[in-house]
């Protein structure tokens, strides 16, 4: 028997022991223990754009509008802001309510990605995306931050599934995208180019669709529901600011002063090296390559893959076009379809035969050369990961525990404001002690050295928390240093404290 043979044999047997769903359950669950498990020894938290979600969501919670007008702020999400409003009602526990669910929809995505792969590709080649996925360090440090982007692209993959399984089956597909369009607005255009896609047949009778043809009714009653993410939007956003506008040019205003905006013909010299995420050369050669080899040999089954990557790579050009930030974070959904293409250049052989079949062994043999190559790389970005987050559950743990001190805190409380040591700390320290924006400013948006409040001092044991190139650019030069007046109150091996309840200054 031929090594071909004979790996096509244990493969084969593997595709059988994956198709027992039993197994497959054991699999998924054992993998949403390993991470909650993983969050209970290394404790971990929402990054600076989930924070300010809290805030607002708390305020919601409390019968307020949420007050955007803050120091650097993050764009406002109206979905995220309402589910974190939910969430706020559960006191203490928000954040670690919110990690749980995070990493479940982190593992929800993936098995949204195998079913995807699993019905028009086939299970071997579904399994090995999920591996590719895995090996994405920064999709599984979104879910260890609790950011918005995972449940955003589970509801965009749980979409294309539950068309592929029914075609053109209309409104549950469109509310599914109608809610990923209130987190992110790369849902509006997906959501009416399906629309389009369900007036076709009404349009083209003749075309002869998969799936009924929806009443011109119903079309009506889908093309609210397509306008009903950009609507709330808008009107959220109206209500809160008195300006519809305000999420794109806060946004705009943001990316510029993180030197994110980037002209078109930089948009498109960017796209090749942000469309492989966390891994710039594997999933962009191997995935080119695998998806080159799929759409040749299985045509009209790749076209939900296709229309998904091209939906997404022209979302991130009308990005760049409106001067927002141009960062690889919008490029996730064709960069999942690279996975996809780089797991069927390993294994895609398989079920391929003859001149095909030849031409997809040789991909898979280029594929395997250039992820030894590129493994120092790989392992380089694992490392990261576990360097980055075990930072994380240093810092925030240690900025918690200063404040859990009652002398500490009770001083604090007395001394206001709370002068943070960058804008990136501010929310942390608002939410944690329930602060207003107004008692918590940061060093960098002050015009004075602070004579009165309390200062929060970084330790020199750690690297400065989250500093960015907007601290880096405006820091001025006290910033971290104890000022005149101020008196030690505290510290732990992170952070320092100290006060001045006298005159207000700064």
């Amino acid at each position: 028997m031929r090594p071909v043979e004979r790996i096509q044999n244990v493969l084969d047997r593997l595709t059988r022991l994956l198709e027992n769903r039993k197994v497959e359950w054991a699999l998924w669950a054992g993998l949403f223990a390993a991470l909650v498990i993983f969050t209970v020894w290394r404790p971990l938290y929402p990054n600076y754009d989930t924070y300010y979600a809290l805030i607002w969501g708390d305020e919601i919670a409390h019968g307020h509008l949420p007050d955007y007008e803050v120091f650097n702020t993050p764009t406002p999400h109206p979905l995220f802001n309402l589910y974190t409003a939910v969430l706020s009602l559960t006191g203490g526990a928000a954040i670690q309510l919110l990690l749980i669910l995070s990493l479940g929809m982190y593992v929800g995505l993936l098995i949204g990605v195998f079913r995807l792969v699993q019905l028009k590709i086939g299970t071997l080649v579904a399994a090995v995306s999920v591996i590719v996925l895995l090996s994405r360090t920064d999709l599984m440090a979104f879910a260890f931050r609790s950011m918005l982007d995972i449940p955003f692209l589970a509801m965009i993959v749980w979409a294309a599934v539950l068309e592929l399984k029914r075609p053109r089956r209309g409104i549950a597909p469109l509310l599914l995208l109608t809610m990923a369009g209130l987190l992110r607005p790369e849902a509006w255009l997906m959501a009416g180019l399906y629309w389009l896609w369900l007036a076709l047949g009404a349009v083209k009778p003749s075309l002869d669709l998969p799936g009924e043809q929806p009443s011109i009714g119903a079309l009506a009653g889908y093309a609210a529901l397509v306008a009903a993410a950009p609507a709330i939007w808008l009107g959220w956003d109206w209500i809160v600011t008195g300006d519809p506008m305000y999420s794109v040019s806060s946004t705009r205003e943001v990316a510029g002063q993180l030197n994110r905006q980037k002209s078109l013909p930089q948009a498109v010299w960017l796209l090749p090296r942000m469309v492989g995420g966390s891994e710039q050369a594997l999933f962009p050669i191997a995935g080119t390559l695998g998806l080159g080899l799929a759409i040749y040999a299985l045509r009209a089954r790749m076209l939900m893959l296709i229309g998904l990557a091209a939906t997404g790579v022209l979302t991130y050009l009308l990005i760049a076009v409106a001067g927002l930030s141009v960062i690889s974070r919008y490029l996730v959904i064709p960069s999942i379809v690279m996975c996809i293409g780089t797991a069927f250049a390993l294994v895609g052989w398989v079920q391929l035969t003859g001149r095909s079949r030849r031409v997809g062994v040789w991909i898979a043999m280029i594929t395997l050369l250039v992820a030894l190559l590129r493994a120092p790389a790989m392992t380089d970005n694992a490392r990261h990961l576990n360097t980055s987050t075990d930072q994380v559950s240093v810092k925030f743990s240690r900025i918690y525990k200063i404040f859990d001190n009652d002398e500490v805190r009770g001083q604090i409380e007395r001394c206001l404001p709370v002068v943070a040591f960058t804008h990136e700390s501010v929310p942390v320290i608002r939410y944690r002690l329930g602060l207003a924006k107004k008692d918590v400013p940061a060093t960098t948006q002050l015009n004075a050295p602070p004579t009165s409040g309390s200062l929060l001092i970084q330790t020199s044991s750690l690297d400065p928390f989250q500093l960015t190139v907007v601290d880096r650019l405006l820091r001025k030069p006290w910033t971290g240093m104890p000022q005149p007046g101020f008196e030690f109150v505290g510290e732990n091996r992170a952070w320092m404290v100290y006060t001045s309840c006298g005159g207000r200054g700064g």
